[in-house]
Parts: C-alpha cells; sequence; structure tokens
C-alpha cells in the first residue's frame, strides 16, 4: 500500500511543470491553486489504494482516468483558452512517459522477476527523483519563453496541432514498457529500450526548440508589420502637417494684401463686395486634414487614420480621448486595441446605412484605462463558443483575440457583446503598475 501511494508523487513535479508556462494565465493566486492541487492528489492517492485493494487494479489501468480528472481541473485553473492548456498538458504528460521508462529499466535490474505494472519502491523513486531532475533542468527555459508563447500566440488551431506529436510519443513509449521484467534481460531489450527512449527524449527537447523559434519568428514578423503601419501613420499625419504649414506660411504672406482688399472695400461702403470676398477668401483659408484627439502621438496619428477612413464611407465617427500624455501602456499595445476596435467598427458599418461609431478613451483614478466603443451593425453574428468571428467570414471580431491577450497582459478585462444592430466593445487595463510582461515583444 505504501509503495503505490509512493507512486503519486510522480504528479507533483508534473503538476509544476504544467504550471510553470502558466504564470500569467493562473485563475487563482499560487496558494489556491496549490491547494486544489494538494486536495485533488490525496483524493486520487486514496481512491487508487481503496481500488487496487478492493479490486486489483493496476497502475495501467488507473493511470488514464486519474490524468482525465487532472486534466480537467487544470482547466479549470487557467485563464486562457482550452487548447493552450491541452498543448501544455500532453507535452508533459509525453515527457513524463519517456521518463517512466527509465524507471522502469531501473526497476527491471533491482526487481527482474516482477513486472511494469508492480508498486515497487525502487520504481516510484527513481521515477519520482528523475521527473524532479528534468523539472530542475528545464523549468527555467520552460517558464520563460513557454509563457512568451502561452502568452502571445492566440492561434487556437496551432495549439491543437501539437497535440498528435505528444500523443504519438505517449504512444511510442507504452508500447516500451514491458509486461515482464524477465524479457529486459535477454537479446538487448535493455539496451534497446534505453536508446529509443533517449532518442525520443532528445526528439522531445528538438521539437519544442524548434515550434519556439519558428512561432516566435512569426510573431515578431506580425509585431514589426503593426509597429510598421503605425508609423507609416504616424508618417502621414507628419507629411500632412507639413502641408499645412507650407500651405498657411503663403496665406500668411498674402494676409498683408487681404486686409488691404477687405479695408478698401469697407471704406468705400460696398457691403456686398466685401461679403463676397470674405466668402471666398474663407474657401482659401487652408484646413488642417489632422485633428489632435489626445497628446499621445501614436494615438492620436491611428484616431486621425480611421476618422479619415470613416468619412471616405460616410460613417459618423464620434471620439472622446481623456488620457494623459504619458501612461504605463506601450503604444503599440494601445494602437493595437483601439486600431483593431475601430477597423472592424468601420467594416461593420459599412454594411448599413448611416453607420455610426462612438469611441470613449479614459483613464479612472490613475489605475485603469478604459476602452468603450459601440458601433451600428446589420445585425447578423457568427460565434463559435462564444467568439466572434471575423467579418470576412460572416461575423464580428476580426482581431478581437489580440486585444483580448494584451488586455490580459496588463490584468484587465474584455467584454465583447451585441444587442439588436448595436455592437459592444469593453476594454479595461489596469495602470497602476506595468510589469514587464507588459513590455511588447519584438
Amino acid at each position: 500500500m505504501v509503495n503505490m501511494m509512493l507512486t503519486y508523487l510522480v504528479y507533483v513535479p508534473a503538476a509544476i511543470m504544467c504550471m510553470l508556462p502558466m504564470r500569467n494565465q493562473k485563475r487563482y493566486g499560487l496558494l489556491q491553486t496549490s491547494a486544489v492541487f494538494i486536495v485533488v492528489l490525496l483524493f486520487l492517492m486514496l481512491g487508487g489504494v481503496y481500488l487496487d485493494t478492493e479490486f486489483k487494479l493496476g497502475s495501467n489501468t488507473l493511470t488514464g482516468p486519474e490524468l482525465l480528472i487532472f486534466l480537467v481541473i487544470y482547466i479549470w485553473c487557467l485563464k486562457c483558452h482550452v487548447s493552450k492548456a491541452l498543448a501544455v498538458f500532453a507535452s508533459v504528460t509525453a515527457l513524463i512517459s519517456i521518463l517512466s521508462n527509465y524507471a522502469i529499466l531501473f526497476d527491471a535490474f533491482e526487481n527482474p522477476t516482477l513486472g511494469a505494472d508492480s508498486f515497487t519502491l525502487e520504481y516510484s523513486l527513481a521515477q519520482a527523483v528523475l521527473t524532479t531532475l528534468v523539472v530542475l533542468l528545464f523549468a527555467w527555459p520552460w517558464r520563460k519563453f513557454g509563457s512568451r508563447l502561452i502568452d502571445r500566440l492566440e492561434l487556437h488551431n496551432v495549439w491543437y496541432m501539437t497535440l498528435p506529436f505528444s500523443l504519438v510519443l505517449i504512444a511510442i513509449n507504452l508500447f516500451l514498457r514491458p509486461i515482464k521484467y524477465e524479457t529486459v534481460h535477454f537479446n538487448n531489450v535493455a539496451t534497446s529500450i534505453f536508446m529509443i527512449a533517449t532518442a525520443l527524449l532528445v526528439i522531445w527537447v528538438m521539437m519544442h526548440v524548434i515550434f519556439y523559434f519558428i512561432v516566435s519568428s512569426i510573431l515578431n514578423a506580425a509585431e514589426i508589420e503593426r509597429k510598421n503601419r503605425i508609423l507609416a501613420m504616424q508618417e502621414s499625419q507628419f507629411l500632412s502637417q507639413q502641408r499645412y504649414m507650407q500651405t498657411t506660411s503663403k496665406a500668411r504672406h498674402d494676409f498683408r494684401q487681404s486686409i488691404r482688399v477687405i479695408t478698401g472695400l469697407y471704406d468705400k461702403g460696398d457691403y456686398e463686395a466685401l461679403g463676397e470676398y470674405l466668402h471666398e477668401f474663407e474657401e482659401h483659408v487652408p484646413q488642417n486634414e489632422f485633428s489632435e484627439y489626445c497628446k499621445n502621438v501614436a494615438l492620436n496619428a491611428v484616431l486621425n487614420y480611421y476618422a479619415h477612413t470613416a468619412v471616405q464611407y460616410g460613417i459618423g465617427l464620434f471620439l472622446n480621448i481623456d488620457i494623459p500624455e504619458h501612461i504605463p501602456v506601450s503604444d503599440v499595445d494601445l494602437c493595437i486595441i483601439v486600431g483593431n476596435i475601430l477597423e472592424n467598427a468601420i467594416t461593420a458599418c459599412q454594411r448599413v446605412e448611416n453607420g455610426k461609431i462612438y469611441l470613449n478613451i479614459v483613464t479612472k483614478y490613475d489605475t485603469m484605462l478604459y476602452i468603450v466603443e459601440t458601433n451600428d451593425f446589420d445585425g447578423i453574428v457568427n460565434r463559435v463558443k462564444g467568439q466572434y468571428l471575423p467579418m470576412n467570414r460572416n461575423g464580428h471580431g476580426q482581431g478581437l483575440s489580440s486585444v483580448k491577450s494584451i488586455a490580459e497582459r496588463y490584468d484587465g478585462t474584455t467584454q465583447f457583446t451585441h444587442k439588436g444592430k448595436e455592437f459592444y466593445s469593453n476594454v479595461s487595463l489596469r495602470i497602476s503598475k506595468a510589469p514587464d510582461s507588459r513590455k511588447p515583444s519584438g
């Protein structure tokens, strides 16, 4: 009974491995999450001992249901999408299955007359020690680089695509497990199992490294593209301001002559001619193409860009921006949020007549930034599991997953809803402090 209870030691380092890349995705605090895990572990340990004692069920029979229970609890403790939780859980399970075969080889030499389904002290300790050592070895990169991917990659299909790799590794390792230890001592079976397990471990490591660099390259390229787009908007604003300054310079030069004409007409009492001249003069006064909605240069460029776009499509855009010039939010993050919301809103308003957009961006008590938007749309939505699909798929929600990801980095919230033919976007960011994770990756 004691030996069987010791087999559950492996769940401790395995759980730590599962939680390391989820450091920013925990639904509850560390103490609460740990307490839940301990309660579940004790429940499974006592239940496993009871089932084995009463019904002679081996570890192979119990492992599947136990992992399923842990998976459900694991998903419940996280606030990220289920695809990420499944990917990490399956990957860690594959790693543990590889290490278990090393422990089995050790146990086979210590207890050659037994089998892999025996609850021996040697197997339990070897498995726990190996798993702990691997966790200590991989803890830093798994936490640092793994959390980067978890926080940044919002393409759920990509996470689902990692599952077959982990499941294949698990299946191979289950196939490698000898039912009877005596078979390990013949025809170099032990050497073969050791070499295959080592090859699988190397493949596991290499695939994760390759996956990280490929995904990071794609995400960094997308980040650069977003930054370039914001810079292009700022450049457009700068060029427009230059044109305005050049035009007003000439107008100021001609203004003295205009004053003389106006004075002459006034002295003559020719008020009709004076009125016509003033009307013509007003039409030739240069108009500034850009407005100053706020002191933040990057955000102001984005707002001007979409304001001009709204005018082109005959959409009413009403802005209320009340934020300080400097806030602890990355310009890129702020522009991505506002840009995605306005882009979706303008796309939606193109499908209705006289569409209107209302955008409010305000700070409260220097601790929270609120971005609240309402826009008209045709009332047709398409949602999958509560998420709005992009407009080009007959839905409303392009870029909203990026907005949600950024808000989570700032301990904020997002809410996207609709009622009738109005769509609502509500985003809040906590700006009282700015952890390192809030810096945009690049």
